[in-house]
């Protein structure tokens, strides 16, 4: 596999705020507690402090999680590390996709192993461990319900309600056999599974466990009751959403359009079956469709017996997560990227430190034969990113027209030649001379036409076959890698993995081309 990097500029599809935050404009540092690099991180790693406590707490859970998943020697030993105090935890987050869903996906924790690698090679007195936050109180099924294989989407219907992650396997079973028989090896993860969480898990495991990813499924009572009083600050103060408008007031007038806006309480009341929003109404609080009713002191006391029922939504989720974990860094999409900028303020107010903020590797995976056919065009392959009018201009711009003014002056010029000799020697040849080379130029246009034309098919041949090549890099107007299932190229490779772990570099903001 060759690799190829060039700036996400280049790509078309970063937002001002991303690049800027990239390179670091001035304008963006009193939004970040620490800047996206060694340095910052280190930084971080000076002043973070996590107390035994929580991480006997966070070890108890872990190890409870992975009763049913068989852990490599690398996985267990990055559990049992977290009980030390010099062991600090690099972190990604992601839906319970089915079958991992898009490649950025795998991106996402191949960035988080090679960057926890990378620290203990610049910090050796101290232990990194990579972590997939699974975001399994999420409850927006429609986003993790399909996925795309061999260019079909397959799509699981089912009337899921509540939190995804307790999704019970048995009603995947149907729409498992609906599946290519090249995914019965992956098929078992969900047959022998009580719940979606607990499947991902397993699959996720199967995939990383040689690398000592530790997988968290923060969806527990144990972890929750850790922010009991950030949700009963939430609940009784409700000052969170001030402080995000006022974050976005300030990226707004620098010119920046911002990703997150939250709501007056930005915590969710949680159930079997049911994730609804709790509102402040009449000094009462009420959970949304719903007949649920709470006054201020039922709501604290649920908070403080039954933490498990109260689920922070995507404002207060980062501090759940950093009030859980011993975290120095997260990794995220370029949309996480750009929401965790407007939480500064928010993790001070909750008296959290807020980790360094690093967006994950990007990448799309070329084969040769398309690589090839792309260079042949005369185009870069960064070129599969520009607009279709923008890559078809540059095709016919290279060499849609031939130019025959140079043949053209070498014929009159000729002509002069031939007619000022017959002046000389016979001046009645004269004429016959100009006519004949008539005749010529008459000839030379001719071919100029017809070369132009056929340079014309040529280069409608060229844009084609570009064009159905762009289409397989670039579906339906997306990135490959937000759309295509890793497995559409780990089938026929399933060294892939660790491929990419060889090539991606976390620090190295640029997007990848992999040749393959």
């Amino acid at each position: 596999m060759n690799a190829h990097t060039f700036d996400f500029s280049k790509t078309n599809q970063f937002s001002k705020l991303f690049l800027d935050y990239i390179d670091q404009k001035e304008s963006i540092r009193e939004f970040q507690n620490h800047p996206p690099s060694f340095a910052g991180i280190e930084d971080a790693l000076n002043g973070r402090k996590f107390d035994n406590r929580s991480r006997q707490i966070l070890v108890a859970e872990l190890k409870k999680q992975y009763e049913t998943i068989e852990t490599s020697d690398k996985t267990e030993a990055n559990i049992e590390n977290l009980l030390n105090d010099k062991t600090f935890t690099v972190t990604c987050g992601h839906q319970l996709n089915l079958f991992t869903g898009p490649l950025y996906f795998i991106y996402k924790i191949i960035t988080t192993i090679k960057l926890a690698e990378q620290l203990k090679e610049k910090f050796p007195q101290n232990n990194f461990v990579p972590i997939y936050w699974m975001a399994s109180e999420d409850h927006d099924f429609e986003e993790i319900n399909h996925f795309f294989l061999f260019g079909k989407r397959h799509t699981w219907e089912f009337p899921a309600k509540g939190a995804v992650g307790k999704i019970v396997c048995d009603s995947l079973q149907e729409f498992l056999t609906s599946l290519p028989q090249e995914l019965e090896p992956y098929k078992h993860f969900y047959q022998t599974s009580n719940t979606l969480a607990e499947a991902t898990a397993k699959l996720v495991n199967h995939l990383f466990a040689e690398f000592g990813l530790v997988i968290l499924n923060p969806d527990v009572a144990s972890l929750r009751s850790e922010f009991t009083n950030h949700f009963i600050k939430e609940l009784t103060e409700r000052n969170s959403f001030n402080i995000l408008k006022n974050n976005a007031q300030k990226l707004e007038n620098l010119g920046y359009k911002t990703q997150a806006s939250g709501r007056e309480i930005n915590l969710m009341y949680a159930d079997q079956g049911l994730r609804e929003r709790i509102v402040f109404e009449d000094n009462t609080y009420k959970i949304l469709n719903t007949d649920l009713v709470l006054s201020k002191l039922e709501i604290i006391n649920l908070a403080k017996s039954n933490p498990e029922k109260l689920s922070t939504n995507v404002i207060l989720r980062p501090v759940y997560q950093e009030v859980i974990l011993p975290n120095l860094a997260f990794v995220g999409g370029p949309a996480e990227v750009i929401y965790w900028l407007q939480l500064k303020d928010i993790f001070s107010y909750f008296g959290v430190s807020m980790p360094v903020v690093l967006p994950r590797n990007f990448a799309m995976l070329v084969n040769t034969n398309q690589s090839q056919k792309i260079q042949k065009a005369g185009l870069l392959i960064e070129d599969i990113f520009l607009q279709e009018l923008e890559l078809k201009q540059k095709i016919t711009a290279m060499d849609f027209s031939l130019d025959f003014s140079e043949e053209n002056q070498m014929l009159r010029s000729l002509e002069q030649l031939l007619v000022s000799k017959a002046e000389l020697i016979d001046k009645s040849l004269m004429a016959t001379i100009s006519a004949e080379n008539s005749k010529i130029v008459k000839i030379v246009d001719e071919l100029e036409k017809r070369l132009n034309k056929a340079l014309e098919k040529r280069n409608v041949d060229v844009i084609t076959q570009v064009l159905n090549i762009k289409q397989k890099l670039y579906p339906n107007g997306s990135p490959q890698e937000r759309v295509d299932n890793f497995l559409n190229f780990y089938l026929n490779d399933t060294a892939l993995i660790q491929k990419l772990h060889e090539h991606f570099e976390p620090l190295n903001f640029k997007y990848y081309i992999l040749e393959r």
